[in-house]
């Protein structure tokens, strides 16, 4: 079943809020470069970085994830 932009990311917007994604200081979106999704997705959660492409968001992605190690290993 095909369904519109609208209604794809009135779907995503649930279920990212049901996991805690509207209260995170931050939030990595890839778009896969429809601009579309980004856009609606932005007035949703300000706090997100939208990557266009699957290579910059696995680049950004593996940052987040080392700079949350290092935040973890100095607080232990």
């Amino acid at each position: 079943m095909l369904c519109d932009a609208l209604e794809l990311m009135g779907r995503i917007k649930k279920l990212a809020e049901a996991r805690g994604a509207g209260a995170a200081a931050r939030l990595l979106c890839g778009a896969d470069g429809e601009e579309a999704m980004e856009a609606i997705l932005t007035e949703d959660f300000p706090q997100a970085v939208f990557h266009n492409d699957f290579m910059h968001w696995r680049v950004a992605n593996a940052a987040c994830v080392c700079a949350l190690l290092a935040r973890l290993r100095s607080a232990a």
